[in-house]
């Protein structure tokens, strides 16, 4: 019996030119965890790019975190139409109220419906892990910062090679890592 072929995936710009896609990511390793975001244009160039190492958590609250602190910096640049993108669905249905979450998230999310209603437009999107691998080795920087480590309109140079691979509109299949 034949394998089906392997689904192929990639960044994509927004369909519009004034929405910008934010991406953010969490990380857990022994020694504890990170989380990270990008906020990019139609073009895919950096508004602003954050990382900071925040100890032992779970997952999910590690990724709300990054949603939370991604979301704060949208609205600190007075954006105000954005796609919001994560790699962890649980997180994505939570805020669209598609299910309960857990009391240990309730006020993380809170926060984030609060802050979500300073946008004009704001989209909620899951994405694979795949598609995110930037924003993945953005997160990664945080284990190796010290405190919140923001970057205004350009990438730490332990992302560009990453950000150079997603802006070429490469296609990888599902399991890609880079």
């Amino acid at each position: 019996m034949r394998s089906p072929p392997p689904s192929f995936i990639r960044w994509s710009p927004s369909k519009s030119w004034f929405f910008v896609k934010l991406n953010f990511d969490g990380s857990m390793v022994n020694q504890g965890a990170t989380v990270g975001f990008m906020i990019r244009n139609e073009k895919g160039e950096p508004i602003i790019v954050g990382a900071r190492f925040i100890g032992q958590n779970t997952i999910s609250i590690v990724e709300c975190l990054a949603l939370r602190d991604s979301l704060w910096m949208a609205w600190s640049k007075g954006l105000s139409c954005i796609v919001v993108k994560g790699d962890l669905k649980l997180v994505i249905e939570f805020i669209r109220g598609a299910y309960s979450p857990p009391w240990r998230l309730k006020s993380i999310l809170e926060e984030i419906r609060w802050l979500a209603g300073f946008f004009y437009d704001i989209c909620w999107k899951h994405v694979f892990r795949e598609v995110n691998f930037l924003v993945n080795a953005i997160t990664s920087i945080g284990y190796s910062v010290a405190d919140f480590h923001v970057w205004d309109r350009t990438l730490p140079l332990a992302a560009r090679q990453a950000c150079l691979f997603d802006c070429t509109q490469t296609e990888c299949p599902k399991g890609f890592s880079l």
